[in-house]
């Protein structure tokens, strides 16, 4: 192991999020994200 990070606090912090993803006009449009789903998958390769 080479290293192991430390908890820390994590805040959120989106002051320009609406700018920079288009949310607003997205939601303005009628876009709701309904029905949209994630995954997330982690592998690891032992060589």
């Amino acid at each position: 192991m080479k290293w192991i990070s430390p908890d820390r606090k994590v805040v959120p912090y989106l002051p320009f999020a609406d700018t920079s993803t288009g949310a607003n006009g997205a939601f303005a449009s009628g876009v709701t994200g309904a029905g949209i789903g994630i995954a997330i998958v982690a592998s690891k390769n032992s060589n």
